[in-house]
């Protein structure tokens, strides 16, 4: 039962149609998981418009993006170029809270982010030369992280964490999403800081308006007061 020249030709039929099927199979899950990606970026949006506070909105932004992106945790930093420092403003489900932490211009893996404008993928986070010293108790292992970019300008990172003792690596589906989710979040961030803006400006007018209300009542108690001497 000495196989064949005809039995290669089946062969190599069969293997061309598996090939076919495979790649038709990776290119529908591949699509799915894209129109899924697509769907939860339409979501977060919405979300997004129903917070204007700042605070508020950087926790709910750090938390949706962990969630889409189907990991454990995520912190959020923001470039402080006045201190030359980096400042985490969020923190969420990390192995302690860092928020009110402050990383050097050039430390770690959101330095790198803000430094280049790049995005990056560290899948070996533990031996990564660059983790900085207080991150070094740090359990997590695979880490992906996107620049948050203003007007041509980095103004923050996005970083999302898979923690040991089996962390999911991160691949390029899940750079291209954070991406998207990193766009949607700078949007948020700068609409929430106008808000803030206008309610600060809106404060002042009111006291000026007030204060300004007490002066001419005085002037025209002043006024009365002559008038009846």
């Amino acid at each position: 039962d000495a196989f064949d020249n005809d039995d290669v030709t089946v062969l190599q039929i069969l293997g061309s149609q598996i090939g076919v099927a495979l790649e038709n199979a990776r290119l529908f899950q591949e699509t799915r998981q894209r129109y899924e990606a697509m769907v939860a970026l339409h979501e977060t949006s919405l979300d997004m418009i129903g917070h204007l506070d700042m605070p508020q909105l950087l926790e709910a932004l750090l938390g949706r993006g962990t969630q889409l992106l189907r990991a454990r945790a995520g912190i959020l930093f923001l470039n402080n170029p006045v201190n030359q420092t980096i400042d985490v403003v969020a923190s969420y489900n990390a192995w302690r809270n860092w928020r009110g932490a402050i990383l050097k211009v050039d430390e770690g893996v959101p330095g790198y982010v803000i430094q280049t404008g790049k995005p990056i993928i560290v899948n070996d986070y533990a031996h990564w030369p660059n983790k900085p010293q207080a991150f070094a108790g740090s359990p997590d292992g695979c880490v992906v992280a996107a620049p948050l970019t203003w007007r041509e300008q980095t103004i923050g990172a996005i970083d999302i964490f898979n923690s040991e003792p089996d962390p999911k690596p991160f691949d390029d589906n899940d750079l291209w999403l954070l991406g998207l989710f990193a766009d949607l979040a700078t949007i948020a961030i700068k609409n929430a800081e106008l808000h803030t803006q206008v309610k600060e400006f809106s404060r002042g007018l009111e006291d000026k308006v007030e204060q300004r209300t007490r002066e001419l009542e005085k002037a025209k108690e002043e006024i009365i007061r002559m008038t009846v001497e």
